[in-house]
């Protein structure tokens, strides 16, 4: 009899109050397929990244000082796979929250707005440079992605230590992720949706100036009304070309008229605008995914703060952090994967367009 009240009390403090129990069931599976899928989605998708990084070598890597801010990128990313996937073991045990699992928690949430942070810095970055203009030597570069590093890291700290601190209530239950949202107070909850929608803003903000800077810089460059301004006059003067002898100068007359159009090769031209479509593809994935992943964890913060969410609801927490999870194996996907190196050393595996978002 005290086993199946140890036991019933188990599953009240896993949240799942007011159902049967083949719901319970469903449930916990449902609960543990999305776990399965993200944390090995986390973890495989980064380590093949490190293990292609290790491979080729870290000075090769680093030649570019913009793979230095990738690489740490990646590494936060790599962390909240690892700390997320011992947290939620515990859960299914059904362990007891200590102060292991605290430091697991505070770590997994350190990773995740590092992870945040460092998409937020790298298009704040882009667009400084984009700009303003700027060209700097390599030996400039290098401490200015350092100094972005380590700001990075305890901007990261310190807005993750704070909720912990100040506004963290005491916690009994099991040992959860989900008790990194579930345990706050209010004030916890505004400061959260406020960090999270300043964030992804800025991201937005900054890679649509990109994206516009781009698409402007091209327009002016090769504008579709000059173009066909062009293309009219030329045949014009073609019309009272004699249809003899000058004809078979046609050629080369339109191929220079259209390496002086824009002052390039046209091949050249055609590969600088892939490059650039590719590079507006990737912000706008990094955009979109933004959105949908942290979409859904800022809507559950807000409804634990002016909704009837019940707290003890876990099941509703772990889906959402999971989903907000799911950027760190879509970050090396549209970062990493986009490093010439890393792309060589993956030609052995796979397919991939050796082109560099950089």
């Amino acid at each position: 009899m005290a086993d199946k009240d140890q036991t019933e009390f188990q599953l009240d403090d896993y949240g799942y109050h007011n159902i049967t129990l083949s719901h319970k069931e469903n449930v916990i599976i449902l609960d543990l397929v999305f776990f399965i899928f993200t944390a090995t989605s986390i973890i495989v998708l980064n380590a093949f990244v490190v293990a292609l990084v290790l491979r080729l070598g870290i000075k090769k890597i680093n030649k570019n000082p913009f793979n230095v801010q990738i690489m740490s990128l990646i590494a936060s990313d790599f962390m909240v796979g690892v700390t997320l996937l011992p947290t939620q073991i515990t859960y299914f045990l059904g362990e007891q929250a200590d102060l292991d699992c605290g430091v697991r928690c505070a770590v997994f949430m350190i990773s995740y707005m590092a992870s945040l942070l460092h998409v937020c810095v790298i298009c704040l970055d882009r667009w400084w440079i984009i700009y303003f203009n700027k060209t700097q030597t390599r030996k400039q570069l290098f401490p200015r992605c350092l100094f972005l590093l380590f700001g990075t890291w305890v901007a990261a700290f310190l807005i993750e230590f704070i909720p912990f601190v100040l506004w963290r209530e005491e916690n009994t239950g099991v040992c959860s992720i989900a008790n990194v949202f579930g345990d706050y107070y209010n004030e916890a909850f505004g400061y959260q949706v406020c960090t999270h929608i300043a964030v992804i803003s800025c991201i937005t903000v900054f890679y649509g100036l990109i994206i516009g800077f781009i698409l402007n810089k091209r327009k002016r460059l090769n504008p579709s009304h000059n173009r066909n301004s062009e293309i009219s006059a030329v045949s014009s003067r073609i019309s009272h070309l004699d249809t003899s002898s000058k004809t078979k100068t046609l050629p080369s007359l339109t191929s220079q008229q259209e390496i002086s159009r824009n002052g390039t090769d046209p091949s050249y031209q055609t590969k600088h605008d892939s490059r650039q479509n590719k590079a507006i593809q990737t912000m706008g994935f990094i955009i979109g995914s933004h959105f949908l992943c942290v979409g859904p964890l800022i809507s559950m913060l807000m409804m634990e703060i002016f909704g009837d969410l019940e707290r003890t609801s876990v099941s509703w927490h772990h889906v959402v952090i999971y989903i907000a999870c799911l950027r760190s194996a879509i970050n090396p996907i549209l970062y990493a994967f986009r490093i010439p190196e890393v792309n060589k050393a993956m030609a052995k595996f796979c397919r991939v367009n050796n082109a560099s978002f950089d």
